[in-house]
């Protein structure tokens, strides 16, 4: 007789067979958010055979709990020890979550849920033993250091565009990090007029209720969370940043002054002499295959805002509205 950990077991199956199903008719799977396929593109191991492996994983605890109430000896057992391996393989997944990819992906919880209520449904040792073994694993983890890559930088900027402003096509990559907060980011979007010929991806920190410019191709999907993830990383903690990939370079600049110098010198029809504009534009470069883009040289506290707060006001335009009323 067929009971609810069979059928837990049994839909874990159909639902990691069906995921496999789409990927082979359509390319990808059914996940609630972004993070499925920010998790995917960090992984070498394609995600149909995540699912294959997934779907006879269950039928594979499915049949060992089928024997097993037929009675059949040593069967229970078995799927006590693939239940256990189970919940290992999802620390490590979960753990890949939380520090590499650093987002999270629906359809690997649900995954995570099944196997844990199938532990549950065993009984509490077994749960327990499942929870030290998940554990176990998060720790090991916790221990380790990650260094972003520069592949993983890649996927966090293209994963992360809102839109895409077509203009001239070139060999440079231009990801401009903005907020819909920030009036130094509206500066900055507010130069881009006809005269722009560069093509730009816009890169927001949060969730966008307009596209700041109405030409712009956008995107179906992009995580604000992995664009703020990104800027940690390079230990950025304010915008606006622009990164200019280069086959032979990539550049970092921040700060009002030095993406506008940055455009005017390359971006315009009538471009203003390099000279006139590289003293203000404070750049960083990383030639080679450094995989870790480095720190750049900080703008002027004046003409950056906060990734993680509001910047709707200048901080200090007040203090220089109340300097002029003093004098």
């Amino acid at each position: 007789m067929i009971n609810l950990q069979m059928l837990l077991a049994l839909g874990g199956g159909l639902l990691a067979a069906a995921q496999a199903l789409l990927i082979v008719l359509q390319g990808n799977i059914l996940c609630l958010n972004d993070g499925c396929e920010i998790v995917e593109k960090l992984t070498k191991v394609p995600p149909i055979a995540f699912n294959v492996v997934g779907s006879l994983f269950f039928m594979s605890v499915f049949l060992a709990l089928w024997q097993g109430a037929r009675g059949v000896r040593g069967w229970l057992n078995l799927a006590r020890i693939l239940l256990l391996a189970g919940m290992a393989v999802e620390g490590v997944l979960i753990g890949f979550q939380y520090y590499v990819a650093q987002v999270f992906c629906s359809y690997c919880l649900t995954v995570f849920s099944i196997i844990l209520l199938l532990n549950l449904l065993m009984g509490w040792r077994q749960l327990l033993s499942g929870l030290t073994v998940t554990v176990s694993v998060l720790m090991a983890f916790s221990g380790l250091q990650f260094v972003p890559h520069l592949q993983a930088g890649e996927v966090a900027l293209e994963s992360g565009v809102y839109g895409r402003l077509e203009n001239t096509q070139s060999s440079t990559a231009r990801y401009l990090f903005f907020s819909s907060s920030c009036p130094h980011c509206e500066d900055v979007i507010a130069t881009i007029d006809d005269d722009f010929v560069c093509s730009l991806d816009f890169n927001p920190v949060d969730e966008l209720q307009k596209s700041p410019i109405n030409s712009l191709t956008l995107r179906q999907t992009y995580s604000p969370e992995l664009n703020r993830t990104f800027l940690k990383n390079l230990e950025m903690p304010e915008i606006p940043v622009l990164v200019v990939k280069a086959p032979e370079e990539v550049r970092v600049l921040k700060g009002k002054q030095a993406i506008v110098a940055y455009f005017d010198s390359n971006c315009r029809k009538k471009k203003v002499p390099e000279e006139v504009v590289s003293g203000l534009s404070g750049t960083s470069v990383q030639n080679g295959t450094s995989p870790v883009l480095p720190f750049i040289t900080p703008a002027p506290a004046d003409e950056t805002c906060s990734v993680d707060v509001d910047c709707e006001e200048d901080p200090l335009a007040g203090t220089a509205e109340d300097a002029t009323k003093a004098e």
